[in-house]
């Protein structure tokens, strides 16, 4: 252990204890691929393995340097005080008192070679080492120490975690700003880790010099509302990781920084590493901040003397008062760059991590397999009923005419028009949640035996002068602001669950989340905020109710990993008629997958017929299809918002079964890796860098170790679909044939929908755009030569095999498959015999009553009755 002390001022030093640890143990992500030159399966050539180590304040990816270290530091007392990059000469009674009184140059921390371990334990994630640095700063009468520890894994080198703990209660800790919000936006109670950010942007990796190929990484940023699906098209970022990138979307003069900040994905064509908070996530933040003139370590590039930016971690800035004994910890997990969504799977790995740390086991939720009606914002009847009619009566006659022309709605969704509001934006707070009876004269439960649906109910933040706070002459304690309120005990959870779930609620939906967390309260308090979220889902599982959030931060869905009751959250924007809220879809998918939430689409229309609404005029949806293709994909709720007379039955039945169980691919639709190297200005052959094809997306269905690929290319150049573009199968092809795949277009116009056209890769797809979309379901050709379509003329998911078809049997000349649905539903399947090219036979499969069905290729028939799975050769 060696401990060096440096003057801040006459009173003040700041002391770093340095313990340090170098990484080890060993990851494997092996993969298969497909050799489509001689249509069997093979192991692909070895992949990176993109194993994290740390040494010498530098972190590496297999031995390739990716982050050097920033500075570390801490606010008490007012000010900040932090260490030096590089050490600053020793102090002596000739230094300048300017020099000692600078508070940016507190201190010098440095890698120790000959330090030892502090600790070694066990965590939910296995054994680990841990060592790091205790900062302490104060005078010799007021010393204030912050551990800044790093935890290694034993058995998994693909996981680094970054720790504060507070050893001492630290005051006055919050930056200094014209407001609150300001604070937490733009500033840093602590700050570790940090990272050196290069200054300017990459060139494109066009060649190789000496041998060796340039390393470039570009990130992707997750940050804003919805999960960052805020705006038209998401307010997610992608760039080169530089100054120059970073800043595209940083910008000094905006109000969204460390508040809305989240997980930042960097990679390089070969591994991608997953930067996020792990722990304290209500009240931690990230942030990008200039380094002052001390600067880096080695100057130039990465910040010296003419300053620099660094990326970092640690205690949001407007905290007022860390308490001691307080922690907050970030993970920085790593993946290869699998094809064709490796960065999805790196999400999907980094959210597998966090969840086995906290436990995460999501609850149940009875709604997210099925079709719903929504009357959310966006949608006809969003403060907008039938003339000369009350909500009640609407809503009834809409599930009277929907069930007349057979869309089985099984939920629906009640925004906010039914309950009374107060003081606040956006047309008031929450006075009172419950039925105005002007909206519904005989209560919320009536409409509920009427229909038979499940209830979402909308909930926004609460205002300052609701009924239920004690200062208004209510039950419960609440914290009061001047156009806001928090409910301050776990009692008034209960109780307002308790009443809600006698009117049939099912799923609590709090939406407004950002504005109830900007309250000073929940911005000043590192308790506050999570408190509240805890008390609303412990209350809300007690009751068994699910909740949904809104306008979310990626702090709040961080936050739910502590929360099972939460199963749901939007993922883009309020949907308005024609506008590309949907986009966002494509990158806000892989951080819910990886939180294991469910990606909801808001609602939309799926009739091209204009219609009149009070807020958005004469208007229509130019691209419903779209629309209702995205929604699917998402793998949760399909909510068309339509007026009910106007709605397209056919197209919304593509999305699910007779009984309104959703037909599902296995992961929600996410942007293919080649789109995020693009934006990011990798050099890809064949592809025209000015040419981005931001919104090409794939999802997959794994029947019986058969994947089936399904591609979206909306709003984009012309390409090729490639044997990059599909997703590997885990079984051997036919060897009969010269090809492993045949590709088909699902967005076929009405006339040619009972048409198959059969495609081989390389496929060339032309231009793309909302209106003219292309959406292709590539289906493996099975063993012995068969080709299964499944649904391929009904269904935008052709084989389901998560809802519709399971228990795959492959035999020398034939097949057969388990087919499930509604009792009595005729299923629509299409097969194609070996060695056939454009020869498709149409099966009608009548499922039994209880629902059930086996096909066999043998005799091109379903069997109905109890599953019995014969020896077919």
């Amino acid at each position: 252990m060696v401990s060096k002390t440096y003057s801040i001022s006459s009173s003040w030093t700041i002391t770093t204890i340095a313990l340090i640890w170098s990484l080890g143990g060993s990851s494997n992500h092996e993969a298969l691929a497909v050799d489509s030159s001689r249509n069997t399966t093979t192991t692909p050539p070895p992949q990176p393995k993109c194993e994290i180590t740390y040494r010498d304040n530098r972190v590496y990816v297999d031995d390739t340097e990716w982050l050097k270290l920033g500075r570390t530091c801490v606010r008490e007392g007012g000010r900040e005080y932090c260490t030096s990059l590089s050490p600053p000469p020793p102090s002596s009674s000739s230094s300048s008192d300017s020099e000692q009184s600078k508070s940016k140059k507190q201190g010098f921390l440095r890698n120790q070679k000959d330090a030892k371990s502090v600790r070694s334990s066990t965590d939910p994630l296995g054994d680990y080492a841990e060592y790091g640095n205790r900062i302490e700063v104060g005078s010799n009468s007021n010393r204030k120490a912050m551990e800044c520890n790093r935890r290694e894994y034993v058995d998994d080198a693909t996981t680094l975690l970054f720790s504060q703990k507070f050893m001492n209660s630290f005051d006055r800790t919050n930056y200094p700003a014209s407001s609150v919000l300001w604070s937490a936006n733009k500033g840093m109670a602590s700050w570790y880790p940090s990272f050196q950010i290069p200054k300017r942007k990459n060139h494109k990796r066009e060649k190789e010099e000496d041998g060796v190929p340039e390393l470039k990484r570009g990130f992707l940023s997750i940050h804003g509302r919805f999960l960052g699906g805020d705006g038209n098209n998401g307010s997610s970022t992608v760039s080169d990781w530089s100054v120059e990138g970073l800043k595209e979307f940083h910008n000094p003069s905006s109000s969204s920084d460390g508040l809305t900040s989240g997980p930042v994905a960097l990679f390089s064509d070969e591994c991608v590493v997953i930067m996020s908070s792990a722990s304290s996530f209500m009240s931690s933040s990230s942030l990008m901040r200039s380094v002052e003139e001390d600067g880096g370590e080695d100057g130039g590039e990465d910040g010296g003397e003419d300053g620099g930016e660094e990326w970092g971690y640690g205690v949001m800035g407007s905290i007022t008062n860390i308490p001691e004994g307080y922690k907050t910890s970030t993970i920085l997990s790593s993946f290869p760059m699998v094809k064709p969504d490796g960065i999805r799977q790196a999400f999907v790995s980094w959210g597998a991590k966090l969840r086995k740390l906290y436990g995460t086991k999501r609850v149940h939720d009875k709604t997210l397999n099925q079709l719903q009606w929504s009357t959310d914002r966006g949608s006809f009847y969003y403060y907008n009923k039938e003339a000369n009619k009350t909500y009640q009566e609407t809503i009834i006659d809409a599930k009277q005419y929907t069930s007349k022309v057979g869309l089985p709605f099984q939920s629906w969704l009640m925004d906010s028009w039914f309950y009374y509001k107060g003081i606040g934006i956006g047309g008031g707070g929450v006075k009172n949640w419950t039925a105005m009876p002007s909206i519904f004269p005989n209560g919320i439960g009536y409409v509920t035996n009427a229909t038979g649906w499940k209830l979402v109910a909308h909930n926004r933040f609460w205002s300052s002068d609701t009924d239920y706070a004690i200062q208004n002459g209510g039950n419960y304690k609440f914290a009061v602001e001047p156009t806001k309120s928090l409910p301050l005990e776990y009692r008034f959870w209960q109780d307002l669950f308790a009443a809600s779930k006698l009117w049939g609620l099912t799923v609590y939906e709090q939406d407004w989340m950002d504005e109830q967390t900007k309250m000073n309260l929940t911005l000043q308090d590192v308790h506050a905020a999570r408190t509240w979220l805890l008390q609303m889902g412990k209350a809300a599982k007690h009751a068994d109710l699910t909740v949904q959030y809104c306008m979310t931060f990626p702090r709040h869905a961080l936050q739910s990993l502590e929360i099972n009751a939460v199963t749901q959250a939007r993922a883009s924007n309020d949907y308005i008629p024609g506008n590309d809220s949907w986009m966002s879809l494509g990158i806000t998918s892989m951080f819910a997958q990886a939180m294991d939430l469910a990606p909801l689409k808001d609602n939309f229309w799926s009739s091209a017929a204009p219609r009149y609404h009070p807020q958005y005029g004469l208007t229509h949806e130019p691209a419903a299809r779209l629309q209702s293709l995205v929604a699917t994909y998402s793998t949760t709720v399909v909510a068309p918002g339509d007026d009910f007379r106007s709605m397209d039955v056919a197209l919304i039945m593509k999305s699910c079964t007779r009984d309104g169980s959703l037909l599902r691919p296995d992961a929600p639709a996410v942007r293919t890796d080649r789109t995020f190297l693009q934006q990011a200005g990798f050099y890809l052959p064949r592809l025209d860098a000015s040419s981005q094809r931001k919104q090409l997306w794939t999802t997959y269905s794994n029947l019986g170790g058969y994947v089936y690929t399904y591609i979206l290319a909306a709003d984009t150049p012309p390409f090729v679909i490639t044997e990059q573009d599909l997703y590997p199968s885990h079984v051997p092809f036919a060897t009969t044939t010269p090809n492993t795949h045949i590709l088909w277009n699902l967005n076929r116009n009405q006339q040619d929908s009972h048409t198959i056209h059969p495609h081989v890769l390389p496929l060339h797809v032309p231009s793309t755009n909302k209106t003219h979309f292309h959406a292709y379901c590539a289906a493996p050709i099975f063993s012995n030569g068969w080709l299964f379509l499944g649904e391929a003329q009904t269904k935008w998911t052709p084989v389901s095999a998560r809802d519709r078809f399971y228990n795959l049997r492959i035999r020398e000349h034939h097949f057969s498959v388990m087919v499930k649905g509604a009792p009595n539903e005729v299923v629509y399947i299409v097969v194609r015999k070996p060695a056939g090219w454009g020869d498709f036979d149409r099966v009608n499969c009548t499922l039994s009553e209880r629902g059930l069905a086996e096909f066999y290729s043998s005799d091109l028939a379903c069997h109905r009755g109890d599953p019995n799975i014969a020896a077919i050769s």
